[in-house]
């Protein structure tokens, strides 16, 4: 545990810092995953 005041404002800041990265890797990552089709989706012979 930090002892002065500013080692631990610049903990808690780091904690939140990686708490907020993951969140938004994560969040990124689904979304570019999520947004592509699987090939036999898109060619299943149906042309409209």
């Amino acid at each position: 545990m930090p002892v002065s005041k500013i080692a631990r404002m610049l903990a808690v800041t780091e904690a939140i810092t990686g708490l907020f990265y993951m969140a938004v890797l994560i969040s990124r990552l689904v979304s570019v995953y999520s947004s592509t089709k699987p090939a036999a989706e898109n060619d299943n012979g149906d042309e409209r």
